[in-house]
């Protein structure tokens, strides 16, 4: 049960500890996407588990589970990259996902080398412009689910990439890509098992795999703060990170500021892993605090602390997600970020006569960028006041920059001036109907036509979303995928559950997809909610060739999708790379 530290300091103080987690938790040994912190994974839905040696690395946006569809891990090396994914065998067979997998991979059939869907483990040999792929299916009895494997690398380097997964790539203990079933293609070599189950490594990617930060940078990111810092960083009386009305954290380097005439500081507090301050205001308390407990994962981060305090909290009852006016629960998502309102009861522990309080909570989760944390900023308020508050709070909020983390022998002394442009979250590309990249350079004159729904910057990644009533349409520009470009359409089908996806179907039968001026394609149908047939589109292009590529989607009603192509035609015409 998590401790409350903060009693003593009267019911505004009160109304925040019913959010209040104590600092310092030890982080869970795997996140809620089944990544590990010892180059494993669990499958969240079927139980399976993959195991790794140092030649692959796994990044949490590399790990998706979509509740009823897929649940998928995607290893990379310097020769190639390793999908697994795993889906209910009530769905499909393992022959029919392998097929399926072929109509995302290939251009033509000419594209298929070989293929083998008869076997207990039906596989394919693909050769799709300069990119060397292997499929193979399982059929996971105990876990009830389908496993297709697919293997792309550059057809120099695929020996090397193959020969690597069968060396430190394990699925259930058992080596994999070698065309028997699994925990039937023999005993690990040594040498796999020692790397891959018995020599945990630092999940962040090296340099030459992912272009990710620095070794160095890595360091100064994640090193256990020295002794004197930690020091430094839990003296509560002597030292302090607030300077007048701004505060800067110790441990990430993130920095806000308040107004004095509304909020006055309660607590201040920090670790090795974690730094937290309280303000309180007439209208209640809010507190942000840092932690890598969840990662970067903003959405694990919010659904961890909503599962905390409605299931595991003894002070907390009727813990419930606040609705708007249509019914719907109030909470958005990003990338980067993402926020829920709850209604709650919460009870006074240490008051055996106090009288149950009716609250509503806010609670809001950010990725500090280039770090292994998030920022969380918790609110409490009695309903009438909740509207208030949540103003004032957010006001505070909106102040938020990101730095970097302080050198761990000196006292933090940056403010919110300090911070340089490269390390705060890219300001919007828009600029009346003009989107300009920040990240990347390129631009587009967006059509009358068409209305902006959301843009979601991070560095290196961006997603401009627009529709026009019919199609909806996203712009993504990425640097964590630099393969080929029809591997780039298999990449972002990856990330997508859509019920009953398949490739469209050209007017001869063969494959709906190919390549032209605009890079590779491939249009998709699915069933939407209401059981009518969509169309799921998806376009890459390079914009450095092999660092970052552009990917537009375009979700449409099939009926629909022959009159929305020159819609959506004209806004690729209107791309201007950089």
């Amino acid at each position: 049960m998590r401790q409350r530290p903060f009693a003593g300091f009267g019911l505004l103080v009160a109304l925040l500890l019913t959010v209040l987690p104590v600092l310092g938790r030890p982080a869970a040994a795997q996140n809620d996407l089944g990544l590990g912190q010892d180059n494993s994974y669990e499958s969240p839905q079927f139980g399976y588990s993959v195991a790794w040696g140092d030649d692959w690395t796994a990044r949490t946006r590399d790990v998706t589970s979509n509740e009823g569809g897929f649940d998928t891990l995607t290893l990379r090396s310097g020769a190639g990259t390793l999908r697994i994914s795993g889906q209910s065998s009530d769905d499909v067979t393992a022959a029919e996902a392998v097929e399926r997998r072929i109509g995302i991979e290939i251009d033509s059939d000419d594209d298929i080398v070989s293929e083998d869907l008869e076997s207990d483990v039906p596989t394919a040999d693909l050769q799709v412009g300069r990119s060397t792929i292997l499929i193979e299916g399982h059929t996971l009895e105990d876990e009830g689910a389908v496993l297709v494997l697919v293997l792309t690398a550059r057809e120099s380097n695929f020996d090397d990439a193959l020969a690597s997964v069968q060396d430190q790539v394990l699925i259930n203990d058992s080596p994999i890509l070698a065309g028997e079933s699994l925990g039937t293609a023999g005993v690990p070599t040594e040498e796999a098992t020692e790397e891959a189950t018995e020599t945990p490594v630092d999940l962040v990617p090296t340099e030459e795999a992912t272009e990710e930060p620095t070794e160095e940078a890595t360091e100064e990111a994640t090193e256990a703060p020295t002794e004197e810092a930690t020091e430094a960083a839990t003296a509560e009386a002597t030292e302090t990170n607030v300077v007048g009305n701004t505060y800067t954290s110790p441990v990430y380097g993130y920095s806000f500021e308040w107004d004095e005439d509304l909020w006055t500081v309660s607590y201040e507090s920090a670790d090795d892993t974690s730094d937290a301050l309280q303000l309180t205001a007439d209208t209640g308390s809010m507190f942000i605090w840092s932690w890598d407990g969840y990662g970067d994962d903003p959405v694990a981060c919010l659904d961890g602390e909503s599962d905390y305090y409605e299931n595991e909290d003894p002070t907390i009852s009727d813990w419930v997600p606040a609705e708007n006016a249509d019914g719907e629960p109030i909470r958005d998502e990003g990338r980067d970020y993402a926020y829920g309102v709850y209604r709650l009861t919460y009870t006074d522990p240490d008051d055996e006569n106090a009288e149950p309080v009716e609250l509503v909570d806010y609670i809001e989760c950010r990725s500090i960028p280039d770090q292994d944390a998030v920022v969380i900023i918790f609110g409490s308020a009695p309903p009438d006041q909740y509207n208030d508050h949540l103003d004032n709070l957010l006001d505070v909020a909106d102040t938020i920059a990101f730095g970097e983390a302080p050198v761990v022998d000196e006292t933090p002394e940056s403010t919110p001036e300090d911070v340089t442009p490269e390390d705060v979250t890219p300001e919007s590309g828009l600029s009346g109907s003009t989107y300009t990249s920040p990240s990347f350079g390129f631009s587009l004159e967006i059509p009358s036509s068409w209305t902006v729904e959301d843009e979601q910057l991070d560095a290196n990644d961006e997603r401009l979303m627009l529709s026009n009533g019919v199609s909806d349409v996203t712009l993504w520009a990425t640097d964590s995928y630099a393969g080929d470009l029809e591997g780039c359409i298999g990449y972002v089908i990856d990330g997508v559950t859509l019920q009953d996806m398949e490739i469209d179907r050209t007017a001869d039968g063969g494959p709906f997809r190919g390549s032209d001026a605009n890079g590779a394609y491939a249009n998709f149908v699915y069933t939407g909610d209401a059981g009518e047939q969509r169309a799921f589109f998806v376009a890459c292009r390079y914009i450095v060739e092999d660092e970052s590529v552009l990917i537009l989607t375009q979700d449409v009603a099939y009926d629909d999708y022959t009159s929305q192509r020159q819609e959506r035609r004209a806004l690729q015409d209107a791309i201007v790379l950089p």
